[in-house]
């Protein structure tokens, strides 16, 4: 076994785990390695030594998996902060929408301002959350499609279960309309988000096929 590629077996096992970001970094050490070899090489350099002065000027697989690890990690931070903040976006939509449905045909003029502060609140902490975690550069895919489903399951555990045991014990004056559509207005919201983002990729679908026909049709014609 050469050592470049027994450096690049050790960096694979010590890169375990660390997802996409430990197959990025593989691949580049590798065409950093096999450059460098090449270009010695061409200088009249025998392999093996060129492959060893490549190794010893890229550096020990330790140090650079372990940044990469702490990369890794403050990534995953950054990403969980983009989400959590969609996450309150998308409740804060829930109760604002709710409020002002509250406001026109609702009864408790109480309930309704209630869940229309609740909502403002929420908005504001939700866009400091998107707004810090884009900034630290987090962009993560399938971010509003999480979002959303988190959102709809913190409705359900935060305002459906304890209605729904307050109802199990003959409790009064219970929030029993907001609450039908907060999980109403946050349940349409998932199918929401699901149905553009579905079209969204069958667009990008189509479009690489169009593509490719295009491509071909070219080809037929310069022949």
């Amino acid at each position: 076994m050469s050592d470049v590629e027994r450096y690049l077996d050790e960096l694979f096992d010590r890169l375990a785990g660390q997802g996409a970001a430990g197959r990025r970094m593989l691949e580049e050490a590798e065409q950093h390695l096999r450059l460098a070899v090449a270009d010695r090489v061409a200088e009249g350099m025998p392999v093996a030594d060129a492959e060893r002065e490549a190794v010893a000027r890229f550096g020990a697989s330790g140090p650079i998996a372990s940044l990469l690890g702490r990369v890794y990690q403050g990534s995953r931070l950054v990403r969980a902060v983009v989400v959590g903040g969609w996450v309150v976006l998308m409740l804060a939509g829930a109760h604002i929408v709710t409020a002002l449905v509250l406001a026109e045909w609702g009864t408790s003029y109480t309930i309704m301002r209630q869940t229309a502060v609740i909502g403002v609140l929420l908005l504001v902490a939700g866009g400091v959350g998107v707004t810090a975690g884009r900034w630290a550069g987090g962009r993560p895919t399938h971010a509003l499609l999480q979002a959303s489903v988190l959102a709809l399951a913190g409705v359900v555990v935060l305002v459906d279960v304890p209605l729904a045991v307050g109802l199990a014990f003959g409790e009064q004056g219970l929030h029993r309309h907001a609450a039908a559509l907060l999980t109403g207005v946050a349940a349409a919201n998932v199918l929401g988000v699901g149905g553009v983002r579905r079209l969204a990729r069958r667009s990008a679908e189509q479009g690489e096929v169009d593509g490719v026909g295009h491509g071909s049709l070219a080809g037929d014609v310069r022949v």
